[in-house]
Parts: C-alpha cells; structure tokens; sequence
C-alpha cells in the first residue's frame, strides 16, 4: 500500500538539501598573505605596502615581531615610540610598519637607504623586493655612492680586517685573522662583495643586530633575507647606496611623507634637510596647486615614525587611519625566538645588581636575544642564568657578561642551586624593606 508523506516532510527535506547545497558550495579562495618582503609595482605610485596591526601576548619581544615580519627593530620601535621593545604589554596592540616610500633614485638595481635601514631590490619593472638592514654604527659608516656587486660567495670566510683586530684585542677577545665559515662567522652563510673596496651585503650570525646601527660599515640582512637576495641577484648588479631621512611619494590621488631621524647627529644638518623639504614641497603646491596640510607636515618631521603619512588637507587624519588598519594575525609562536633550558638546579650565575622586577624581566628578554642566546630566567626581581653542565660554561659567561655588557655575577654551585631556586630571594646581595 502505497503511502503518502505530509507535504510538510517534503518542504523540510527541501530545505536541508537546499542548505546543504550551499554548505557544499565551493568557498571562496582565502585572502592572499600579506606581504612582508616582495611588492608588486604600479605606475604613478611611489608607495608600496600596507600598514597593520598585531595584538601582543604574553612573552612577546619587539626583536621577535620585527624578525618575523622583515621589519628592522629600529624601525619597529620608531612607529611604536610608546613601546618597551623587551617587556611591551600583553594585549597591546601595535603597528607593523609594512608600508614604503620608494627612495628617489633612477636605475633600478639595489638601492639602500641608509636612513631608512632598508634595502631595495627592482627584480623587474612590476616588483620589488625589500628588507632591512644593519648598517655601520658611528665612527664605521657606510659610504655612500653607486657601485656594483662584484662577487658572490656562499659560506664566506672573513678575513678580518687589522683595524677590527684592534678593536677586538682591545677589549679582551682577541680574534683571530681569518673567520672559517659557520655559526662564529659575522658574515653569515651568504655573501655579496661590492665595488666599494672592504665592504659587503651579508648575512650574520647576530640577527638581533639587523635594522640597527652596528656594523663596522657592511650592511646586513636576517638570514632568511640574505638567502632570498643571494639566489635573486646576479654579479654586476647596480647597487645605490643613499641617506634619504624625508621621502616623498604617490599612492594614487594622496601625497605621502615618511621621515626618519638623520643619521647626522648635528642639528645644523638636519635643519637643511628640512628646510630643502619645505622648499621642494613649496615649488610643488605652487605648480600643482596642491593643498598641503603644513601641520602635519610638521609633525611627522618632528615624530620621525617611519611610516607614509597622508599630507594633503583632504586626506583622512593619521589617527583615524591607523585605528581603521586591518589586523595581522598572530602567529602563535615566534619561530625565530630563542629556545632555552628550563630554569632546574645546576651550575648557575646571578647578576650583582639590583633590580626592579620590571628591570628583570626586561634584562632577562635582552640576555637571551644575544648572539649565541644567554639562558636568563627571572625569578622575581632578579636574573638567574643557566643551568649550565660544569663550571667551564659559567666561567665563560661571566667572562662575556663582563666583557660584552660590563655585567658582574656570581656562582651558584649544583649543590647551593636547589635551596637557593626554593628562595632566591634570601640570597640576594641587595635587600630592601617591603613596602607598607
């Protein structure tokens, strides 16, 4: 006997099949990564990338975000003035300054701003690529100029130069003439020789080191920056080397300005920069009938964050747009961040200073982001470092902390260490009343 189903039933099973057919439905493809190294070029626009957000967690390092994202630590610091860069707050949200001002010079090839401490690659006439740099500190700097790379070498030895052989003998840790390759190598496992006699774009074995002024004058990239170049770049490539603090640039109908500190230090210096600035701004608005908003002008000069503000009277203000900035996702885990022993009875050192637990926390991120890693741990308001397996590695730090960051410690023997990780505090060289 034939049955029949209640039109109701048949609506429903409709339905479903309906949804499901939409569950089904092939998605739509996900947003593509954001870009971090490689830009794509388009005409009549100077500024490339985009700026974003990214809320902290716990443990976060500005050294960590910055490696992770191909940004410079200097650089990261300067758009996020407000930040402690070892110890920032979790939750906090601040800004990834992926956004450029292409600097003004004609020719393509490799063009390196020194003020800004980045690199760029014109692989072709529709991208670039970019990344920071570590340039050469005060008294090492990097010349300026165009010259061409005249040799590639991978796992490079370094042939010290006698000057730096001074320097190192000097303080204590002597060097000797030729650097085999591997991880004691300044210069990394990769290598480009530049025309300018002495001086090279390399890798290096203190990553922590890139987007700063550190170097005795080469220019170094992360490891994973270096590699990337090496493999896109060709003997004979131009390279232009310039000191271009305020650029200017074009990103559709808006003008944009990016300053950055001088690497002069004279005020005198930075005071025609500015004034050339103003002047070159002037002839344009006259010329084009531009509407500048002086203002602003004056205050990204004077804040020098790095990032491309909009400058017109009919651009957006700068605070709406960076509140409107699309987030990055978190990565979970740094994968560059350092991966330490967890803190367990041993050969152990204390630093002899005393600290807030605030300064121990921030030393204690700072130690371990030295190059090799230093194994700090904070207990409170102090720093304990190790465990280490003998005596010999705690006599040997002890040595570097004296000699690298005129630190003092003291030994903690295997057997003292048990008692003393219960209550380090009872062991402190420096005891202060508790608060009321």
């Amino acid at each position: 006997m034939k049955t029949h189903r209640p039109l109701g039933w048949v609506l429903v099973v409709t339905l479903l099949v309906g949804c499901a057919g939409q569950i089904v439905r092939k998605a739509p493809p996900p947003p593509a990564p954001p870009e971090t190294t490689r830009f794509r070029l388009t005409p009549g626009n100077s500024v490339i990338g985009h700026i974003y957000r990214l809320r902290l967690r716990d443990g976060d390092t500005l050294a960590d975000v910055a490696r992770h994202f191909a940004i410079g630590l200097q650089a990261l610091q300067d758009a996020n003035p407000s930040i402690d860069p070892w110890i920032p707050p979790a939750g906090k949200e601040i800004i990834l300054p992926l956004a450029f001002v292409l600097p003004a010079v004609p020719g393509g090839g490799i063009v390196i701003n020194l003020a800004a401490m980045r690199l760029f690659h014109f692989t072709s006439e529709k991208e670039v690529e970019t990344y920071p740099v570590g340039i050469g500190r005060a008294g090492w700097k990097t010349p300026l100029g165009t010259t061409r790379i005249v040799q590639k070498k991978k796992h490079p030895r370094w042939v010290v130069p006698a000057s730096i052989l001074r320097e190192h003998a000097i303080r204590g840790d002597p060097l000797p003439r030729v650097v085999p390759p591997g991880p004691d190598n300044p210069l990394g496992n990769r290598a480009l020789r530049l025309g300018f006699p002495g001086y090279l774009i390399h890798g290096t074995n203190k990553p922590y080191g890139v987007g700063l002024r550190i170097s005795h004058g080469c220019i170094r990239l992360y490891p994973e920056n270096i590699e990337t170049l090496f493999a896109h770049t060709k003997v004979g490539t131009r390279v232009t080397i310039v000191d271009q603090p305020y650029l200017l640039g074009w990103w559709g109908k808006q003008l944009y300005l990016e300053a950055h500190p001088p690497l002069q230090a004279g005020e005198g210096e930075r005071r025609k920069k500015r004034r050339a600035l103003i002047k070159r701004l002037r002839n344009m608005a006259e010329k084009s009938g531009l509407e500048i908003d002086w203002k602003r002008v004056r205050n990204t000069l004077l804040e020098a964050r790095g990032i491309p503000v909009p400058i017109l009277k009919s651009s957006p203000d700068l605070e709406r747009l960076l509140a409107r900035l699309l987030r990055m996702p978190h990565p979970g885990r740094w994968p560059h961040a350092p991966e330490l022993p967890p803190l367990a009875p041993g050969w152990l050192v204390t630093l002899d200073i005393p600290l807030t637990d605030r300064a121990a926390g921030k030393l204690t991120a700072i130690l371990r982001h030295q190059t090799p890693p230093i194994p700090a741990h904070q207990m409170g308001d102090q720093v304990i470092i190790g465990p280490y397996e003998d005596q010999r590695g705690v006599n040997a730090v002890l040595s570097r902390l004296k000699r690298d960051l005129g630190l003092k410690g003291r030994t903690v023997t295997p057997v003292a260490s048990r008692s003393f990780l219960k209550a380090p505090a009872s062991h402190s060289l420096y005891r202060t009343n508790a608060s009321p």
